[in-house]
């Protein structure tokens, strides 16, 4: 697991191995320990495609890291695309929930169809997307499975939220 530029360690389904190609993603035990680190207060770094409706968050779906941790949700840049600035979530993130996709097209283009959709063969390696309410309006994110119930049970807790299940 490599540290990213804030020092925090990539989540574990952010970061899959080889062999979970073929034993169904990162083990159980693996992406609890995740969840442990954040109770612990120390962050947590998720790859994932993110959009909003409002402020400097971008209309379309774009490649980012989200940091998780104990001074809020950060959404920052990929190195790959080094022209995108940070963005803080200063809003309290009011609720998350996981939304379908709003048709094939938008599925097969984040990974949520095919051999990659919920009980298919790659599941592991596919996308949900997760919308997060705050004071100003919707901010989406495209999580891969393995991280969705770590992002969905810090989304809210990490930014001062209520902390009740999201999901």
């Amino acid at each position: 697991m490599g540290r990213p530029s804030n020092g925090y360690k990539r989540t574990f389904g952010s970061s899959p191995a080889p062999s979970d190609m073929f034993t169904g993603g990162p083990p159980e035990h693996l992406l609890a320990s995740d969840i442990a680190a954040i109770d612990r207060g120390e962050g947590r770094t998720i790859i994932c495609s993110s959009r909003g409706g409002y402020g400097r968050y971008p209309r379309k779906f774009h490649g980012y890291l989200v940091d998780l941790g104990p001074e809020g949700m950060v959404v920052r840049a990929s190195p790959l695309f080094f022209w995108h600035h940070p963005v803080p979530v200063t809003e309290r993130v009011l609720s998350a929930r996981e939304r379908p996709f709003g048709g094939r097209a938008e599925a097969v283009l984040h990974n949520g169809a095919g051999v990659y959709s919920a009980g298919a063969t790659l599941e592991h390696a596919g996308t949900v997307v997760v919308v997060c309410r705050t004071s100003s309006g919707l901010l989406e994110f495209c999580v891969r499975r393995p991280d969705l119930r770590l992002f969905c049970t810090t989304s809210t807790s990490c930014t001062g939220g209520s902390g009740a299940p999201i999901l």
